[in-house]
């Protein structure tokens, strides 16, 4: 008797290693993830497809997502569950990691694992790859100095963080031919140019443009006010296509200083009739 129930607890053993190894060999990926490029800041998705799948396993089987390795279901591993969001269609056999916004460590490999009883399958990696974009602060424009005179020579640079890839930077919209230089070091690259202080360059700022591959549109910025000492202030026309630098007396300021020195001249000469009127009256 004691064989005889050993052998039928084999025998069951055996059924159940071959019904897994049915399953196991029946469940395949139609899609897996797949290596993909995506921009920083904006946002991306990972796909699973599976086939072969029976109608008891609907709705019963997991999917779980990794990223080298380390499942991203689990806070622990450091990933941001406000960012990585999973989107089920069991119906279809279509499965989703979706990561809004990218940020520059999101970049590895992605795969999705199919678990189900015994079954246990693994998809291919799937690299993601991302574009970086400099940060908001850039492009950075500075001038050597704010103050020269004219026939000085006048150095600007306009600054980006070192991203991969390289974006671009352009002078844009100034009244002043400018040959860019550009340089660089470990963080970031720049372009430099010089030019000569002249009276219609007063309270002029300098234009930058900041380019990046795939990005919608171009970043732009501009360099502070440039104040030429020896110049005489321009005219309501440079005002309005060079921006809120006003000069007075050959410097820059802005329209509320002359709103102020207005109010106060029309203050002062109100407090010298009545000083006057005053004096009559005694």
């Amino acid at each position: 008797m004691y064989k005889t129930t050993t052998f039928v607890v084999n025998t069951f053993s055996v059924i159940l290693v071959i019904l897994s190894c049915r399953a196991s060999e029946a469940v395949r990926f139609f899609h897996h993830p797949k290596d993909h490029t995506a921009v920083e800041g904006t946002r991306t998705h990972f796909t699973c497809i599976f086939r072969e799948i029976t109608d008891d396993m609907v709705g019963k089987y997991e999917v779980i997502w990794t990223k080298n390795h380390y499942p991203i279901s689990e806070p622990s591993n450091g990933f941001d569950q406000n960012r990585f969001s999973f989107e089920n269609h069991y119906e279809d056999r279509k499965h989703f990691l979706r990561i809004d916004p990218v940020m520059r460590k999101d970049a590895g490999g992605y795969r999705c694992h199919f678990r189900y009883k015994e079954v246990d399958i693994t998809s291919d990696v799937g690299i993601l790859t991302i574009h970086e974009v400099p940060s908001k602060k850039y492009p950075l424009v500075t001038l050597e100095k704010s103050t020269y005179s004219s026939g000085d020579v006048v150095r600007v640079r306009c600054l980006s963080e070192k991203t991969n890839p390289k974006p671009g930077l352009q002078w844009a919209n100034n009244n002043v031919q400018l040959k860019p230089i550009e340089s660089e070091d470990y963080t970031h690259f720049w372009i430099e140019s010089t030019f000569i202080a002249t009276s219609h360059l007063n309270g002029v700022r300098i234009g930058c443009k900041l380019l990046v591959e795939s990005y919608l549109a171009p970043r732009y910025s501009e360099s502070e006010c440039l104040y030429i000492t020896d110049a005489k202030p321009p005219n309501s026309q440079t005002h309005q296509k060079y921006g809120s630098c006003f000069s007075f007396n050959g410097g820059t300021r802005p329209l509320t200083y002359y709103l102020g020195v207005a109010v106060a001249q029309s203050v002062c000469a109100s407090l010298i009739i009545i000083d006057m009127t005053n004096r009559i009256v005694i």
